[in-house]
């Protein structure tokens, strides 16, 4: 049986183009933007990575209090696994996963993880959708510091290989 549905009508492909089109929209962040929600971000989980090395010590400490205190139901890790396996393939939730990010770091600061974008790459390649891998990654490295991890790295290398 053959699939005889429109390109944009796969599942998950709208969302990623709303993602797209709200990535080429938004103009990239400044380094003042970005110095002004820092500062938010700050204020909100009190952490500071660039203080003093006591104060960074610190703060490390009540992360790892505070993690070790979320991370005490055992159901807790057995339940991420279990929605990872669920929904890995799934571009809908990843495309919206990121738009919830990408939201939220404009209001918080808060970091949007290349995970979900990696897997996006990957269900794209898969579904031989070079065309929208291509515009999804040049969206995604122009808002987020691809040399800030290594699967970020990964994005733009893909993406330069596309290119």
């Amino acid at each position: 049986m053959t699939n005889n549905l429109p390109a944009d009508s796969e599942p998950g492909i709208p969302e990623l183009i709303d993602l797209c089109e709200a990535l080429e929209r938004d103009a990239p962040m400044t380094r003042a933007q970005e110095a002004e929600i820092y500062e938010r971000y700050k204020n909100v989980t009190r952490i500071d990575h660039f203080a003093d090395q006591a104060t960074q010590d610190a703060q490390l400490s009540r992360t790892i209090e505070f993690n070790a205190r979320l991370n005490e139901s055992p159901l807790r890790k057995d339940m991420a696994l279990a929605w990872n396996r669920a929904n890995k393939d799934d571009l809908a939730i990843h495309a919206r996963n990121i738009r919830n990010q990408y939201e939220a770091r404009k209001i918080n600061g808060d970091v949007v993880a290349p995970g979900s974008a990696k897997r996006i790459a990957v269900i794209l390649r898969a579904r031989k959708r070079k065309d929208l891998e291509a515009r999804f990654l040049l969206a995604w490295c122009r808002h987020f510091d691809p040399g800030g991890s290594k699967p970020a790295g990964e994005l733009n290398i893909r993406l330069q290989k596309l290119s």
